[in-house]
């Protein structure tokens, strides 16, 4: 534990029990990028940006995920009021 040099498997491709998708890539600066994919709900693909830290101590990471929920198969280039 404490080890500065541990590298955290955040890059890769989740599945929830309904069916949901996350797909991140992390670059070695920390910073992420993938894809968010639902058929429930809000369905539709959606970008992710996100943050990690790199240099994490302990038994976790900081890490942030923004996801905007306009989907990418959206082609209405209006923006949309929340």
């Amino acid at each position: 534990m404490g080890n500065s040099s541990m590298v955290v498997p955040l890059t890769g491709h989740w599945q929830n029990s309904y069916g949901s998708t996350l797909d991140l890539n992390v670059a070695h600066n920390g910073s992420l990028v993938g894809q968010y994919a639902s058929t429930t709900g809000a369905s539709g693909t959606y970008p992710v940006l996100g943050q990690c830290q790199t240099n994490a101590a302990g038994t976790g990471i900081g890490l942030v995920l923004g996801i905007s929920w306009r989907a990418l198969s959206n082609t209405d280039p209006a923006p949309r009021d929340c």
